[in-house]
């Protein structure tokens, strides 16, 4: 007793007491932040975020086999059309060459149209149609004879005027009915009509004498080129000039060559 006197009171113990509270509380502490932590919005959305991602990888990665069906696919896409291309570049050729035929029966056609009115008109055969420059049998009014003519043009219907072959001085064309008219010979084709009687070189003619005016007797040796002078060659010149150059109007036909 005078011992502990002397030391004086003893302290209670409180320190372990004190450390069991402390430690308790720190894990009530820490059990709270965790549960608190736990069931926070933050971190459910970051874990959302995160499966987001993870889902969003995911598609991401999906549609690779598809790119490659893509690519399998592409080039069969490009060889369906390529026949049709072809096609249509054989067409193209077969439609160019149809027009072709077609013209040929064109240019052929042309020529048979010309040539098919050409015989028609100069029939050998006497059908009563009688054309400028046709040989025929005309009969003379004078004496009711048929002589060589030739036909000049059409008068009327039933009328032509002939050119006699051998003429009588004062009457060098005559006009004959049809049925006094009898065809020899065709004449050339596509003649018109004559409007005077014809003259060629070689015919025996009936010439004006300028010094006495009279006509005589004479052949036709030349023609002009534009018909204005014929010269002819006197039978008898008696002293005279043999040749002379005459108008139209003043030679007369007196027998045609034959």
């Amino acid at each position: 007793m005078m011992l502990r006197q002397e030391l004086g009171p003893r302290r209670p113990r409180i320190g372990p007491v004190v450390l069991l509270l402390a430690a308790s509380a720190v894990a009530a502490a820490l059990l709270w932040q965790v549960a608190t932590f736990c069931s926070s919005p933050s971190l459910t959305s970051r874990t959302g975020r995160s499966n987001s991602k993870v889902v969003r990888l995911a598609a991401a990665k999906k549609p690779a086999p598809a790119k490659k069906a893509e690519a399998e696919s592409a080039p069969a896409a490009p060889k369906k059309p390529a026949p049709a291309p072809k096609a249509e570049a054989e067409s193209v050729p077969a439609a160019a060459k149809k027009p072709v035929p077609a013209q040929k029966p064109e240019a052929a056609s042309a020529p048979a149209a010309a040539k098919s009115p050409a015989p028609a008109p100069r029939s050998e055969v006497d059908d009563g149609n009688y054309y400028p420059g046709d040989k025929v049998m005309s009969r003379y009014h004078r004496d009711n004879g048929m002589y060589e003519s030739m036909i000049l043009y059409k008068k009327t219907d039933e009328i032509y005027d002939v050119s006699w072959d051998e003429p009588d001085e004062g009457e060098q064309i005559s006009s004959v009915t049809i049925r006094d008219i009898k065809l020899v010979k065709r004449g050339p084709p596509g003649q018109e009509k004559i409007p005077n009687v014809p003259l060629k070189v070689g015919d025996k003619v009936l010439a004006l004498f300028l010094s006495d005016q009279k006509f005589y007797g004479a052949d036709l040796t030349k023609i002009s080129d534009d018909k204005k002078l014929y010269t002819v060659k006197w039978d008898d010149p008696d002293g005279a000039a043999p040749t002379a150059d005459l108008e139209r109007h003043d030679v007369k036909l007196k027998l045609r060559k034959a």
